[in-house]
């Protein structure tokens, strides 16, 4: 083969990948737009918030999960004991609480009976007062009496004794009250100090408790659910391994939500409207077609894609444009190119630039 000929199949293959560029490009045909695009779904990325070891993982690439299933189990073990170290402790610091109540409720009981035996203590010290002073004004006339000789010695010594008697009573009158409120202050000093108790024990209920709760989040952690009803299309790890904490583990897609997103030139976005019907081909399928509507327009222009930037196209704005399945049949997957025919709405259409 001579050089010449080099020449011209290089040239044919060059004008080849040229014209399957230009063709596989956002065009214009009669009444439609036609373009390539990827399929895709409402995707989640299953990971744990933990690092840990897989205790159990559900399920294979191709399995069908609901929402709120759970996917994956961390070993949990030593969190399990942290949350029962940590229950222990509430009720510990719960335990606190109530000896702390019974301590104030002791308290308030010893000042309220000191107050009574101050109040019972001063009635008796006003009538032993009384007593106290007619004793005393006895005494001084029987002992005038007795200075004149009028009365017998005895008849004065009792009533030096009924004197000394009374002065006796209210001075244990007085010494009662003195020693109620000694113990009423006590019991002041009691209450301050146990309210004091009281308050600290709560505080270490409230930290108890915040423990507690952390020590179930982290438990709760270990447990990893799907978000989403959907099909397991990428697994990365197998039980027994130990993962890292957000590193996905799962991907799961929700196939019945597919669409096809494809990326159209500014200039052909103004014939385009929301509900445009579409039709849809992957190679991969040949001669199956499938049914779709423009479902969502993007409101604002992204860069250039990768091929207009290899053609030369830097400042071409374009925006992505969703259009969704009406009749997938589970063929399409995520992640296939597919070739997309868009009708456009006419100038009779309603709604032409509805978004």
């Amino acid at each position: 083969m001579n050089k010449n000929m080099l020449v011209i199949i290089a040239a044919i293959l060059t004008i080849g990948l040229i014209a399957f560029f230009f063709l596989k490009t956002a065009s214009h045909q009669t009444g439609a737009i036609v373009t390539t695009g990827i399929i895709e779904g409402t995707e989640v990325n299953i990971a744990a918030k933990l690092s840990g070891r897989i205790a159990e993982i559900c399920c294979r690439e191709g399995d069908r999960v609901t929402s709120g299933q759970q996917v994956m189990t961390l070993e949990n073990e030593d969190l399990t004991a942290s949350r029962n170290q940590a229950a222990a402790a509430v009720d510990k610091a719960e335990a606190e609480v109530i000896i702390a109540w019974a301590a104030i409720e002791n308290a308030r009981a010893n000042g309220q009976s000191a107050a009574a035996d101050i109040a019972t203590a001063r009635a008796d010290l006003l009538r032993f007062q009384a007593g106290e002073e007619d004793a005393g004004r006895h005494l001084k006339r029987i002992t005038k009496l007795y200075r004149q000789e009028s009365v017998a010695r005895e008849t004065y010594d009792s009533a030096v004794t009924a004197y000394d008697m009374a002065r006796a009573e209210t001075h244990a009158a007085r010494t009662r009250i003195d020693s109620a409120r000694a113990r009423q202050n006590a019991a002041q000093a009691q209450l301050r100090m146990t309210q004091s108790q009281q308050q600290s024990a709560e505080a270490g209920v409230r930290e108890a408790r915040a423990e507690l709760q952390f020590s179930l989040a982290r438990l709760a952690d270990t447990i990893i659910t799907s978000p989403l009803a959907g099909t397991v299309v990428n697994r990365v790890v197998e039980k027994g391994e130990t993962i890292t904490a957000g590193v996905t583990a799962l991907t799961i897609v929700d196939l019945g939500s597919l669409y096809a997103r494809v990326d159209l030139d500014e200039k052909m976005i103004s014939d385009l409207a929301l509900d445009n019907e579409a039709v849809i081909r992957a190679e991969g399928l040949p001669g199956r077609v499938f049914q779709g509507k423009v479902t969502d327009i993007g409101r604002y222009a992204e860069f250039a894609t990768q091929r207009d930037v290899i053609r030369g196209r830097q400042d071409i704005k374009t925006f992505r444009v969703k259009i969704t399945l009406t009749d997938n049949e589970g063929l399409l997957k995520p992640g296939m190119t597919v070739d997309v025919e868009i009708r456009e709405r006419t100038a009779d259409d309603p709604e032409k630039h509805r978004r």
